[in-house]
Formats: C-alpha cells, structure tokens, sequence
C-alpha cells in the first residue's frame, strides 16, 4: 500500500462530490434513505387510520359530495357578483330652504293659539341611484322633537326639484330644552331623511338644512314665548294717566317663577311708538319680582288699549339660561297676556283722556275720478268732513301701512268751523287685486284742542264706493262697507 497525503481534504460522507471518490464501490446501505414527502406522509397517515379503505368502498358518495360543494362555490359566486349595492353610509341629497320668502311658520294649537310647530318649505335633490326611495320625516335641532311618519313626504323621482313641506313639533317645555333652543344656530338645524333600497335597505339620516337661519329663529321666538308663560307671572298693574296728553304711565308688577335669570325686560321695539318704556329694564333673579313701567300712546282713542289688547310686549337680553346668542338679540321678543281686568282698568284711565264721544267722518262728495295707468288703477278726490265740536283745528294724514295705496289730506290742518271740519282727501288707488285684499280703509285725524287725540276714522259711503267700482268693479268696492 502506497502513502497516503498529508493532506486529508474532506470527508467522502459530507456529501460532496469528490472526483477520486468515482472508482470507489458504492455503499448500498444509504440508496433509498431520501426522506418522504408530504403526499406521501399523507397517504400513510390515512391508510393507517383506515379512512382510505372507506374511500374506496364509498367512492359513489364522495363523488356527489364533491359536485355539491363545486355548486355550492360557484352558486355563492354568482350571488356575491349580483348582491346588492349596499346604501351609501352618508344621503347623497342636499336641502335647501326655498320659496319667495323662505321663512320658517310657527304653527300655533287651533284650541289654545300656543306654538306647537313649525314648518318650513324646502327643497331635496337626491343622487341616490335609480330605485332607491327618499322620504322627507321631518325637521330637526335644539327644541324641536324627533322627526316621525306623522307627516313623511316621499320625493318623486320624476319631479326633481318639486318643493315640499317638511314639519316638526316643538320640544321646549323644560327649562333644559330652552336652553339648547335659545343657544341654538342655524347649523344645528338640518332635515331628517329615510332611504330604502330595493334590497330592503332602510337608513334614516339627517342632512343640513342650507338657509335655515329663519328656521332657527322661529323656533327661538316660540320657545322663548313658551318660556315666558311658564316663568313669568303678571301681578298687580296701574295705571296712571299723563296730564294735557293722550297717555298713560303702567306700572307692570312681574315675578319670576323659575331657578333661571330674566336680565334686561323692556318693552319691545317692535310696539313703538304706540307703546314705549318708561324706566329702566328690569332684572330678574330666581324667585324675584319687579316693577316694569311702560307708557301708552293710543293710536286711536276709540280703541285705545288696543296696543296691548294681546298682551304686553317685551324684549330680554338674558332669557333662561343666561345671554342669548348676538344673531338673536334683534328676535328675543315676546308677549306677556295681562289679564283682563288689568287691561279695562287701562282702557277706562285712557278713555278719560281721549273723550267719550269721538268724531264722525263722511263723505260729502266725489270731485274727481282718473283711471289710473302702470301699477295704480286711479285716482279718487273725495270731499270728507270731521264733526269735532270740542276741537279747534282737525290735522289729516296718510295711515301708513293700514292703507293700500297713498290716502292723504291734501292740505292740513283744517280749522274747525261750527263744530265740523271740511277736508279734502286724495286717494291713489293701486292694482285693483291689491286693492281687494287691503281691507277697508281708514283715515288718521288728530283732533286738536286742549290736548291732540288721535282717531282712525273708516272711509266710506256710496258716492265713494261707486267711484271705486267704475274703477275696479263691484266685487272690490265691497270692501267700502
């Protein structure tokens, strides 16, 4: 045997080729060593449970089985592909208030007159897809109840754009609720929708409301009026005629009722000028009670408490639950109802100023009729007189918005002669259609004498009545009763 290297290299069993190791005799206990595969475990493993022996015996079997699964899989597949779209998680629509004069309606209870409601006219556009189905539930926010069916309106798809009216009843009888209502803007308000797809989807959502700045003050106004009733008591009032004028000074006790603040009670501007405050606003703390003073200037001595016939109306700065929102400080009015003993010890105090008697007005002759050209259907020159024999001069004058048209003496004052006084008047008469639904109208004289009373005296007679028909027919000079 020759030497062997020094060199021992590898082994010839760590499994690398090595070139020498080709004429070397192959080991036959390492062929067929290689480790089983995965199949092969498996097949092993069933054969030993005896679950293959089954197989065969209930091959039939197995076979619809599989076939059922196969259906099964491509039944589901085909379902999943022709499943319904499921609803958007947000409306896809937009409302809008709308109409030529998009403010929000007050409903009031037809038994008691209280607000109970609020409407407002709207519009929905709706991208839903084809099929879906919109109904409009209602409006919602702060001081308003949940939207509900009673008064569901469904859009018609064929009539995009048509307005709807959308409704909801008032929810501030607490004094919690008042104060969300009174805090309240106009982006908290928004309309509640109900979609249902033709799955049988059904979602109920609320969109915003865009212009709903009438709505939010609506639903201010009524709950601070429904807040007012509940807090606020009348007490004692008197009444305290001004010498040599047609006024009296009230002097209005009010408590308040409830654990919250009423700072700042004052009288409304919106009662001016017939009704003006006469001391400063009144503040009102839990359980307190004080003096409001107001003085009232009658606009007309036959009916002279009629300024506060509904009630007395007042402004606050802080309503119940501290100060109300800035937008808000020109629509925190509301009306205090005085009871009906208060308001006749007020009308007798100003009927002492004004005169039992008052004047009487008639026409003594039509001088002239012009048909009228544009917007005016005419012109009518009357001849009145005013018996006012305790006055010296009779002052004549357009009443402003009582009167359709332009109503006026074309000179005054006039002095008064024997006891009457002799004033011509002219009336601009407009469109004939406005003219119908103005009423019947009225001319304010001031009687001047040792003190100025004020009467509305209506203006009417036959000569004047068959002047108005020439112009505008019978049916529209009805109104001259």
């Amino acid at each position: 045997m020759g030497e062997r290297s020094a060199y021992a290299g590898p082994s010839s069993d760590d499994g690398r080729l090595d070139l020498d190791d080709l004429d070397r005799p192959a080991d036959l206990d390492v062929i067929g060593t290689d480790p089983a595969t995965v199949g092969e475990r498996w097949r092993d493993l069933m054969r030993s449970a005896g679950v293959t022996p089954w197989l065969r015996r209930h091959r039939t079997a197995m076979v619809a089985l599989a076939l059922a699964v196969t259906v099964a899989a491509v039944a589901g597949g085909a379902w999943w592909i022709r499943r319904p779209d499921p609803l958007p998680a947000a409306p896809l629509a937009l409302a809008k208030a709308t109409g030529p004069d998009p403010t929000s309606t007050v409903e009031p209870d037809p038994v008691t007159g209280r607000a109970v409601g609020v409407t407002q006219l709207l519009t929905v556009t709706s991208a839903e897809r084809p099929g879906v189905g919109v109904v409009v539930l209602g409006l919602a926010g702060p001081g308003l109840r949940d939207a509900d069916d009673d008064r569901a309106v469904a859009l018609d798809p064929a009539r995009p754009g048509l307005a709807v009216i959308a409704s909801a009843r008032l929810d501030c009888a607490t004094p919690e609720a008042t104060t969300l209502a009174l805090a309240a803007r106009p982006d908290d308000y928004g309309v509640v929708l109900r979609r249902t797809a033709p799955g049988g989807e059904v979602r109920v959502d609320r969109v915003p409301l865009v212009g709903s700045l009438t709505l939010a003050a609506a639903v201010r106004s009524a709950c601070l009026q429904i807040a007012a009733e509940r807090d606020l008591e009348i007490g004692a009032i008197s009444g305290t005629a001004l010498p040599d004028s047609v006024a009296v000074d009230l002097d209005v006790e009010i408590s308040n009722t409830s654990p919250r603040q009423w700072t700042g009670l004052r009288v409304s501007p919106a009662a001016q000028p017939e009704l003006t405050n006469g001391g400063p606003p009144v503040e009102l703390t839990p359980g307190a009670t004080g003096h409001l003073v107001a003085r009232i200037w009658p606009q007309d001595c036959a009916r002279p408490a009629e300024a506060i016939e509904a009630g007395l109306p007042l402004r606050v700065d802080l309503g119940p639950d501290g100060a109300l929102p800035a937008t808000a400080r020109s629509r925190s009015s509301f009306t205090l109802v005085l009871p009906g003993s208060a308001t006749n010890a007020v009308e007798d105090a100003l009927r002492v100023a004004c005169g039992t008697e008052p004047p009487r007005l008639s026409v003594e002759a039509v001088t002239s009729v012009v048909t009228g050209a544009g917007s005016s259907a005419g012109v009518v020159d009357v001849t009145v007189s005013v018996e006012a024999p305790e006055s010296t001069y009779v002052e004549a004058e357009q009443i402003g918005a009582l009167v359709v048209g332009q109503l006026s003496a074309r000179v005054f004052p006039v002095r008064v002669t024997e006891g009457t006084a002799r004033i011509d008047v002219r009336w601009i008469l407009p469109a004939c259609s406005i003219l119908a639904r103005g009423g019947q109208p009225e001319l304010r004289v001031t009687l001047v004498g040792e003190r100025r009373r004020p009467f509305l005296l209506p203006l009417q007679g036959a000569s004047l009545r068959a002047a108005v028909a020439t112009l505008c027919g019978d049916e529209v000079a009805a109104i001259l009763t």
